[in-house]
């Protein structure tokens, strides 16, 4: 799953911002780091992250950056460091704190890094579904859909039918979806599926896709299928875990 540090890439994902009336569309953007440990530099590396905390602590960082860790897929083992909630403008406000914190990151952190792969990814809040009351999230299923060149709209209406499809059936299931903006293979999209526990991998009780035929006729759910396999070239999918332990979270 090389390409999807957009998860998080998990990939938020602890909350999705709602909007307040009267003010301007909440922020939606996350910047994510992917970052692959050297063999044998697990342990340096998870300490390296705590010192980089600590770095964040003493000097009143203000944005909130979480650690995820890959259980499954082919990155299995790897890091997503990540910080949610952000606006375009966020990132030329604090340029000078990101070449401190940068710089502070590679003298501390890097040195236990193979590699390390960047990118920016967005929430799309008119199609996601995410609980407001569950706390901290520990693990997310991601699913991520490369979709082939021109069809990222019609991809996009697509799962607008199915979350309405969602939304008026009650089918207990959250979830979030974001788009890759920046520094990926695009146009690509995750959806992001929140999970209390291994258990929770089950589902629900009735599959997906009897829930669509029941909420929108057998011949709608049908082309909601056809549209699909039309639009996307490849799909993946695995498992995060949230590392709260290395994640660094404002006192405010």
């Amino acid at each position: 799953m090389r390409k999807s540090v957009t998860l998080l890439v998990v990939l938020f994902v602890l909350v999705v911002a709602l909007p307040a009336l009267g003010q301007e569309e909440p922020p939606m953007l996350a910047r994510g780091y992917a970052l692959k440990v050297k063999p044998g530099h697990e342990a340096q590396f998870e300490a390296a992250m705590k010192k980089q905390v600590e770095w964040y602590k003493a000097n009143n960082e203000t944005w909130h950056w979480h650690v995820w860790q890959w259980e499954t897929g082919e990155d299995m083992g790897e890091y997503v460091f990540r910080s949610p909630g952000h606006y375009w403008k966020d990132m030329d406000d604090r340029a000078e704190r990101t070449s401190r914190a940068r710089a502070h990151f590679q003298s501390t952190v890097s040195p236990h890094t193979e590699s390390m792969r960047a990118s920016i990814s967005e929430v799309l809040p008119k199609i996601s579904r995410w609980p407001t009351d569950m706390g901290e999230v520990p693990m997310v299923s991601v699913y991520e859909f490369n979709v082939h060149y021109g069809m990222a709209e019609d991809f996009v209406n697509t799962i607008g039918k199915i979350h309405e499809a969602i939304e008026e059936s009650g089918w207990p299931v959250h979830y979030a979806w974001l788009a890759t903006v920046s520094g990926g293979e695009v146009p690509t999209f995750s959806l992001v599926i929140p999970r209390k526990s291994w258990a929770d991998m089950k589902g629900p009780e009735k599959p997906f896709w009897p829930m669509m035929e029941e909420a929108v006729g057998r011949a709608e759910a049908d082309a909601v299928k056809a549209s699909l396999m039309e639009c996307v070239r490849e799909q993946h999918s695995a498992l995060a875990r949230f590392r709260p332990d290395l994640s660094y979270i404002p006192a405010q």
